[in-house]
């Protein structure tokens, strides 16, 4: 199982939260820390926690990793997509624009805002760089199916559920689940 999965099926978040508080106390410029808590935080549902937690992490320099996850966190919440999440995204690709998770972000973004087009441009870019990624996998799919591209959106489902049966969950909302 991916760490995605294993933070997803994770529920002792007091356990969790606590480890890494204790991590972050004893290195407290560590951003590591940060975004671990960030990922807690998220798979717990406490956005206001994790956009915090990524806050700290930028503001320890951890930037292209931070801002993607703050965009991400910010999509699944479905909180001020385009006025914080966009140039979240936006920064975290111009700061280190072969990083996939900040095109696979943007990407999550740019299909919440039905930008289905620009979406797949960085879901494709994200699995240029990384191969087998089930998140941009998944991503396209959905954004495939928007456009009515429906053997392709069959085939990223059928293959991004099979390397992670619960990759829905990233994607937030119910109506972006539904395919």
């Amino acid at each position: 199982a991916s760490h995605y999965e294993k933070l997803l099926g994770h529920t002792d978040f007091a356990s969790a939260r606590t480890n890494v508080q204790k991590a972050i106390e004893l290195q407290p410029e560590g951003p590591d820390t940060r975004m671990l808590l960030a990922e807690i935080e998220t798979v717990a549902g406490d956005y206001d926690a994790a956009i915090a937690a990524a806050d700290a992490s930028v503001a320890l320099g951890d930037m292209a990793r931070s801002y993607a996850w703050r965009c991400m966190i910010r999509t699944i919440a479905n909180r001020d997509l385009a006025e914080k999440a966009l140039p979240d995204c936006n920064m975290a690709v111009q700061i280190e624009p072969t990083y996939p998770d900040g095109l696979s972000a943007r990407g999550m973004l740019y299909e919440r805002l039905g930008r289905h087009k620009e979406a797949i441009a960085d879901f494709n870019a994200a699995m240029t760089l990384t191969g087998r990624a089930v998140i941009p996998i998944y991503g396209r799919a959905i954004a495939e199916k928007k456009l009515g591209m429906k053997g392709p959106a069959e085939a990223d489902f059928a293959f991004a559920k099979y390397l992670s049966p619960g990759v829905a969950k990233w994607f937030g909302t119910p109506e972006m689940l539904m395919h």
